[in-house]
């Protein structure tokens, strides 16, 4: 069952290329009154998380899942040893 719902979430990733992404570092009041990460126009507000119109979520979704074992890799084979060589 994990497998098939791995497999739809990479179907749903995959067929959302090329993503829509809007990015901001500020944050700014929502029109119902929340704190978002967005952009401020005077027609409106884009949120980066809003999934209506960004593929933000999507994006972070698709790097972590394809690179989380290499990034655990990495920490236990580079930063890990490294630092327990330091320590002998």
């Amino acid at each position: 069952e994990n497998d098939d719902t791995a497999a739809e979430h990479a179907h749903m990733l995959t067929d959302a290329i090329p993503f829509s992404i809007i990015g901001s570092t500020e944050d700014a009041w929502s029109p119902y009154g929340h704190l978002v990460k967005g952009r401020e126009y005077l027609w409106g507000v884009t949120e980066v998380e809003n999934e209506n119109y960004c593929d933000f979520c999507k994006l972070c979704s698709l790097l972590i899942c394809l690179h989380m074992f290499d990034l655990i890799l990495m920490t236990k084979e580079l930063h890990y040893e490294s630092h327990r060589q330091q320590q002998m």
